[in-house]
C-alpha cells in the first residue's frame, strides 16, 4: 500500500477499503468514514482518527501507537496484537470491539471510553 504519512485526510469515505499495511503515520482521518475497512498491519503511529466511523474495522497488527481515536465509533474491531501505547480512547465507543489480544493497553486508556458487556478486554483488564 502507499505512503501517506501526515496527509489531511478528515472526512474522507473509505467504506470497506483495503489498506493493509499501509503506512499512515501522522495521516488525518478525523470523521473519516473507515467502517469495514481492513487496517491489518498498518501504520497508524500518531494518527488522528478522532471521530472516525471504524465500526467493524480490522486492525489486526496495526501499529496505533500515540493514535488519537477520541469520540471514534469502534464498535466490533478487531485489534488482536494491534499495539495501543498512548492511544488516545476518550469518549471513543468499543461495543463489542474485540481487545483481548490487543498490546500495550491499560485501564487509565479507556477509563473515558465506552465499554459494555460485549466489549472483550485482555485478561489483566477484565
Amino acid at each position: 500500500m502507499g505512503i501517506f504519512n501526515g496527509l489531511d485526510t478528515s472526512y474522507v469515505e473509505s467504506n470497506r477499503h483495503d489498506l493493509m499495511g499501509a503506512e499512515l503515520s501522522g495521516v488525518n482521518l478525523c470523521g473519516a468514514n473507515l467502517e469495514g475497512a481492513k487496517l491489518q498491519r498498518a501504520n497508524l503511529n500518531g494518527a488522528s482518527l478522532c471521530r472516525a466511523f471504524l465500526k467493524h474495522a480490522n486492525l489486526t497488527n496495526a501499529n496505533l501507537v500515540g493514535a488519537d481515536l477520541s469520540n471514534a465509533n469502534l464498535n466490533y474491531a478487531d485489534f488482536h496484537g494491534a499495539n495501543l501505547k498512548g492511544a488516545a480512547f476518550d469518549g471513543a465507543s468499543l461495543s463489542g470491539a474485540d481487545l483481548s489480544e490487543a498490546l500495550n493497553i491499560s485501564f487509565r486508556q479507556l477509563n473515558l471510553a465506552i465499554i459494555d458487556k460485549e466489549t472483550k478486554l485482555p485478561k489483566e483488564l477484565r
